[in-house]
């Protein structure tokens, strides 16, 4: 949503609106490749697929032009996210599947709190990976989380 602000700040809709329309090929191809394997789920890796592809492809073309955007900075930063995005996906993947009975049979009230303590418990772990690799950002989130609570 960022790279699609930055387009239309430059006044440049017609790139977006592009790809976005490529992102629906790649949409329908992942879900139409995934969706009798995988049902649901399929569905939502597609969607995943294809917003990652958009970011990608509007990004290269946006760092045509601004070479900010080519820093070797910048290529730490997003392998940290994924790097950290990857050990919260096992993390979340290990707590569903030892939930799982509770997850698919619990009451509704159970299953969300159990949905929402592990979510609770993969923020947490992606906030220390984060800090373990040293994103400066997450410095700066947690000084303005800080000054929010304190005007409270």
């Amino acid at each position: 949503q960022v790279l699609i602000v930055a387009y239309y700040a430059r006044k440049e809709t017609r790139t977006p609106v592009l790809v976005g329309f490529a992102g629906i090929g790649v949409y329908l191809a992942v879900a139409l490749a995934t969706v009798d394997l995988l049902g649901m789920p399929g569905l939502a890796l597609a969607n995943a697929v294809q917003n990652s592809a958009h970011a990608v492809v509007l990004y290269v073309l946006l760092a045509r032009s601004f070479k900010a955007l080519r820093t070797p900075r910048l290529a730490v930063f997003v392998g940290a996210v994924a790097v950290a995005g990857a050990v919260v996906a096992l993390v979340a993947w290990g707590a569903a599947s030892a939930l799982g009975a509770p997850l698919s049979a619990g009451s509704p009230l159970v299953r969300l709190a159990l949905i929402g303590a592990i979510g609770a418990v993969c923020l947490a772990v992606y906030w220390a990976c984060l800090r373990a690799m040293r994103v400066r950002e997450v410095d700066d989130v947690t000084a303005l989380i800080r000054r929010i609570i304190g005007r409270r």
